[in-house]
């Protein structure tokens, strides 16, 4: 996980490409980045890029509010929705499909090109509280007796569930598990009114045995292509798989790495770097 105050500056044929590639090295959305334009692309003639668009991104950091902001917004009616007031609640669900439809609803660009919050950061640790709230009475749904261990990653915090007959939670290739995850961010969102959700959803110790299987699987890999010499396409990946694999392609000498196509089909490509 990168730092939140750690910079990373990228190049492409357009604004949106090299967008992209930072949001690739980041391994986060659009919605939980701070994107500044540093160039616009310059074009020469018939229509080839003469200069790249140049563009600096990083993990949008999280800000404490003072006592005057939450007085301000207390006043302004804003924090938890009572029953009965505002109109019925929408679904977590629901809230989800909107945030997919209308992801702009979500960020506000400003005139030097940086991607800033719309509503406001809240303490991690009280995101933390209402996701393991959340988590605890899905599990209590299910019938599922688990314990629950919350771990500090950089500016993130992990939820991590264990307990017997946990596995129904992580799916096939960890697909329940992301699901899992997304829903418990959305809820974050909905009961905090955070700019961003500041969770990561732990099951059974799934993430770090499938960070590992990736790392060793991208070394394999990338031992083929130096071999051969021929680029290999890899299956689509979600943003956080798709960072392990860049992350580890930039271990190994003589390979590059991109990413093509858009999502939930982006996939990596994995290219002898040239001489």
């Amino acid at each position: 996980m990168n730092s939140a105050m750690e910079w990373v500056e990228t190049v492409g044929a357009s604004v949106e490409e090299a967008t992209e590639k930072a949001l690739d090295h980041l391994g986060v959305p659009v919605e939980e980045a701070e994107v500044t334009v540093v160039a616009e692309p310059k074009m020469g003639l018939f229509g080839k890029v003469r200069e790249p668009a140049r563009i600096r991104a990083r993990v949008r950091p999280l800000t404490a509010r003072n006592k005057d902001e939450r007085r301000d917004r207390r006043r302004r009616g804003g924090g938890k929705t009572r029953k009965g007031q505002g109109g019925p609640e929408k679904s977590a669900v629901s809230h989800a499909q909107e945030s997919e439809r209308a992801p702009e609803k979500a960020t506000n660009v400003d005139q030097g090109g940086a991607v800033s919050a719309a509503r406001e950061d809240v303490p991690v640790e009280t995101q933390a509280e209402v996701g393991e709230s959340f988590l605890r009475g899905l599990a209590e749904h299910l019938d599922l007796e688990i314990t629950i261990e919350r771990r500090q990653a950089d500016e993130m915090i992990e939820i991590a569930l264990d307990g017997p007959g946990i596995g129904i939670l992580v799916g096939s290739r960890g697909s329940t598990i992301s699901a899992l995850q997304e829903l418990t961010r959305t809820v974050v969102l909905r009961e905090t009114g955070a700019a961003r959700a500041m969770i990561v959803v732990d099951v059974g110790g799934y993430r770090s045995r499938r960070r590992s299987a990736l790392e060793e699987f991208t070394k394999r890999i990338c031992a083929e292509v130096v071999e051969t010499g021929s680029q290999r396409r890899l299956e689509p990946m979600n943003p956080a798989d798709r960072k392990v694999i860049h992350d580890t392609v930039n271990t190994v000498a003589g390979v590059v790495s991109r990413s093509e196509g858009e999502d939930p089909s982006r996939y990596v490509v994995i290219s002898p770097q040239e001489s």
